[in-house]
């Protein structure tokens, strides 16, 4: 495995912090309690129709898709050239739900949960990051 740089330490780190996020979301969530990092309507988001996907909640399935999204970021970095696109897909797959929760709570629930927040602004941070790191790979082949 090769040595990480700072850069892909940061977007780890942030993935990470995702993980770890959305495991305390679900975690709060089934004490039947919501803690918001910074205030909101957590509890109300997070319990609306809008908090589960075929019965299962998002917060779990956010902590089962960042871990597998560290997963293949850590093996696609050690070929990028060919493994990388398969991370930046999921990336843009992680950022686009990103936009769709917070367009959620915004227009449709019309609450929010900042811990839900937290979690999709750094969706969308990771994604962006992956596509600076995407074409940097780019320009060195």
């Amino acid at each position: 495995m090769k040595k990480l740089k700072p850069f892909q330490i940061y977007l780890a780190t942030l993935i990470i912090l995702n993980i770890i996020l959305s495991i305390y979301t679900f975690y709060i969530g089934t004490q039947n309690s919501a803690f918001c990092i910074a205030g909101g309507d957590c509890k109300e988001v997070q319990n609306s129709k809008y908090g589960q996907v075929l019965g299962i909640k998002v917060s779990l399935l956010g902590a089962i898709a960042f871990t597998i999204l560290l997963s293949i970021y850590i093996w696609a970095n050690n070929n990028k050239r060919k493994r990388y696109p398969l991370y930046l897909i999921c990336s843009l797959i992680g950022g686009l739900s990103a936009l769709y929760f917070i367009y959620l709570q915004k227009f449709v629930i019309e609450k929010y949960c900042s811990t839900c927040l937290v979690i999709d602004f750094l969706s969308i941070i990771i994604c962006l990051m992956s596509l600076y790191e995407y074409k940097k790979i780019k320009n060195s082949y």
